[in-house]
């Protein structure tokens, strides 16, 4: 199944809203009778004010940015925004509050997005949903199913979302758009992607961030010698990458963390791994990170892991080499070439088999 570690942004996407044009955005609308006595959140930029509701009716006028993400929080919850002068009427008094946009390209575009988005996960559920409650399968076959129907809706859902990205490369959509699929982008493509947008935009540090994780991905990509890097264990003595990398064997570096459900989905692979090739020529090495260092030792125990380990890395290795996301798994040759990065199910195996004689 192809990577689906994308962060959704959250689904502004329920409000009645119309649009007009004007230099300032207003966000005006009602509550039902039993919340009167609410008081609306608008945060917007340097706006975050509290809005009285007066005989059921709200209504604040702020200055216009698209390159901010606005949100309005009511009885039924928190709604995105894009502050781009139009008039935006949330109405919290309906049983349920359904976007319904004529906005600016801004606004529009926005909604579109967060409509895609929630498409997404409710497709994605309702099939699984639906291949759970056909008896008449096997797990085997509800699995391969769902694999196949996924891949092929995310694979739509990406495309769109980097078309949105293109097309709207001077206001805060771009960034909605770039938070759910900047892990679908190579290193060197991602940094073309960010060059392209508002100067603006570029200074956001969700995109400073992506930045330099990127020229830390680039300068640590396949074919590049491994970076080193230590750690200080939790009895004062020192382990470095160097003690297990580029010593004649092949690596397979899993850097990980006990409260991460993926990372430990991934055991049972490893071990898969570990069993078939363990060797004088391979072998693998654990690194948690983001973790706290006894958690790790516990999960690490409780999985009965039978390979070495390094913790309380932290986030010392995932910044010299431009991890976003865990489990990251590397393949490293024999002389500390990185060989395969960000491996993940059965590609893990095969990658191994490749090199592994």
């Amino acid at each position: 199944m192809k990577n689906s570690s994308f962060i959704f942004s959250a689904f502004a996407a329920l409000a009645i809203i119309s649009c007009a044009g004007s230099d300032n955005t207003v966000i005006k609308g009602r509550v039902a009778a039993e919340d009167s006595a609410a008081e609306i959140r608008v945060k917007a930029g340097d706006v975050d004010t509290l809005v009285t509701v007066t005989d059921g009716a709200f209504s604040i006028e702020i200055p216009a940015d698209v390159t901010q993400v606005g949100y309005v929080k009511g009885p039924k919850g928190s709604y995105g925004f894009i502050s781009d002068g139009s008039v935006l009427t949330f109405d919290f008094s309906a049983e349920e509050v359904v976007p319904v946009s004529s906005a600016k390209k801004e606004c529009a575009a926005y909604f579109a997005l967060q409509n895609s988005t929630k498409e997404f996960v409710q497709g994605y559920r309702a099939k699984l949903a639906e291949l759970q409650a056909d008896e008449t399968l096997s797990q085997e076959e509800r699995d391969s199913r769902f694999e196949e129907y996924y891949d092929a809706a995310y694979e739509a859902f990406v495309a769109n979302s980097k078309d949105v990205i293109a097309k709207n490369s001077s206001n805060a959509v771009s960034l909605v758009a770039l938070q759910n699929i900047y892990n679908e982008y190579d290193p060197e493509e991602l940094l073309d992607v960010i060059a392209g947008l508002a100067p603006q935009l570029q200074a956001e540090s969700f995109v400073q961030s992506l930045v330099k994780s990127s020229q830390a991905n680039a300068a640590t990509s396949e074919g590049k010698m491994f970076t080193d890097f230590e750690v200080e264990t939790e009895d004062g003595k020192f382990e470095k990458l160097s003690d297990y990398v580029g010593k004649g064997k092949y690596m397979l570096v899993d850097f990980w963390a006990s409260w991460c459900g993926p990372c430990k989905a991934e055991i049972p692979n490893l071990k898969q791994v570990y069993e078939q090739f363990h060797s004088d020529k391979f072998d693998i090495l654990s690194v948690a990170v983001w973790d706290q260092p006894q958690a790790s030792v516990d999960t690490a125990k409780a999985y009965s892991i039978p390979w070495n380990h390094m913790i309380n890395a932290q986030k010392i290795p995932t910044d010299i080499y431009g991890i976003q996301g865990i489990p990251h798994i590397i393949l490293f040759g024999p002389d500390g070439t990185i060989l395969k990065r960000n491996l993940r199910g059965e590609d893990i195996a095969k990658a191994v088999a490749e090199y592994v004689k």
